[in-house]
């Protein structure tokens, strides 16, 4: 299936069995190739958590809803893995999803080519494939299938950060590879903040699936434990990742966190609200 793109990069853990599972069955109903990036398991790191976080961490660590952990500082590192893998091949344009994803219909009505030569005629560095609901909030219209992303702020209040499904550019992945040599924000924070005008489609193609199961099936069924944010479990109970807006901030024991404080910052003329984590330097 051409989905506008050159290439596909699909991160992965290998011990998550049943999202291997139920990828390997989307792609095979979508005709899609693939390269399967190894995703970097915070699991790996759990030991030596501290001596981690002081090699990839910048000196503080910024997110609007206050969640610093290990497991999104090494979400961040497994798609710059996936960047770094495209950058090396001669493709243009690469789409990058994470293994918890499923399509949705909505995937069978685009004309991809035509998406394709309008992003070719576009300067944009990031296009939205998916948000958290299957309409995505957009801005003004672009081209026939192109939005304007919303600014940070909006997207924030209206539930749709992610970074599951978008395409880079050669030019938007060098630029995110160059500055991500320590990681400042979470991977779809940052993918909001960078030089680049961002476009997205008006319907979500990717959704994750922990959006399609209740707290009451997660608890029924344990396998589809799998499929919760695994970016947030290291502080909090599932009752209050389930609630994601009752959720508070996260400063991550495996972190060393030395401070965090709300902190305002501003990119492209607006003021952000979040949270400010000050990293402890390795003595």
């Amino acid at each position: 299936m051409n989905l506008g793109v050159d290439s596909t990069y699909i991160i992965h853990l290998d011990r998550q069995v049943i999202r291997k599972k139920r990828i390997d069955n989307m792609l095979r109903r979508l005709d899609l190739d693939v390269n399967f990036i190894k995703g970097i398991d915070k699991n790996d790191h759990l030991e030596n958590s501290f001596d981690f976080c002081h090699k990839h961490f910048n000196k503080y660590f910024w997110d609007p809803a206050g969640f610093c952990t290990l497991g999104v500082l090494c979400c961040a590192l497994s798609h710059r893995k996936a960047w770094k893998q495209f950058l090396d091949s001669e493709d243009e344009v690469g789409l990058f999803l994470e293994d918890d994803v499923r399509n949705t219909h909505h995937i069978f009505k685009y004309d991809f080519t035509k998406v394709r030569n309008e992003l070719d005629n576009l300067n944009w560095g990031v296009c939205s494939y998916g948000r958290y609901y299957p309409d995505i909030y957009v801005e003004t219209p672009i081209t026939d299938n192109l939005y304007k992303t919303p600014n940070l702020n909006t997207l924030y209040s209206e539930g749709q950060i992610s970074g599951h499904a978008y395409l880079l550019n050669r030019r938007s992945a060098q630029w995110f590879y160059d500055n991500t040599v320590n990681i400042t924000y979470a991977l779809d924070i940052r993918l909001e903040i960078s030089p680049f005008t961002n476009v997205t489609l008006n319907k979500s193609l990717f959704l994750q699936r922990r959006k399609d199961y209740s707290l009451e099936e997660i608890k029924k069924y344990p396998h589809i434990d799998e499929f919760l944010h695994g970016t947030l479990d290291e502080e909090v109970k599932t009752e209050i990742l389930w609630e994601w807006k009752e959720a508070k901030q996260i400063p991550g024991k495996l972190v060393p966190i030395k401070d965090y404080y709300p902190h305002l910052i501003s990119h492209k003329g607006e003021l952000i609200k979040g949270y400010k984590f000050d990293i402890y330097n390795k003595i």
